[in-house]
Order: C-alpha cells, then structure tokens, then sequence
C-alpha cells in the first residue's frame, strides 16, 4: 500500500472481481506497508484506526459480491 492515504469509501471491487461472471468460493487478501515505516509506526504504534479502515472497505465491498 506504501503507507497511501485511503478514503473510507474506496471501490475494490474491480480488484475483487474483475470478471463479473466469475464468483471465486474464497478470497485471501493481504496488506503491507499500510503506514508509513518508520520507527515509532513500527515499535509503537498499532495504527488501530487505519487497520479498521481497511476491514471496513473490504466488509462493505465483499458484501456487495453475488447480489
């Protein structure tokens, strides 16, 4: 993610489902890098808010799959 800012309301669908016709069973995402590195962000800092931003954007668009 290289410590990007992200909106609340980001679209990933055509990250999640490129093919329309296509529903894959399971997915598995993985992040890095969704702070900036550095010392404080990576020893103290558990950046809880961002962390919940991410699980929000992908809730609300894995829900919008198979509707």
């Amino acid at each position: 993610m290289a410590a990007a800012d992200v909106c609340s309301n980001e679209d990933i669908m055509n990250w999640l489902q490129p093919d329309e016709e296509f529903v894959p069973d399971l997915y598995i995402v993985g992040f890095q890098e969704i702070v900036e590195l550095n010392v404080i962000n990576v020893i103290i800092n558990h950046n809880d808010d961002t962390v919940g931003i991410y699980k929000n954007i992908m809730k609300r668009n894995l829900s919008k799959i198979g509707k």
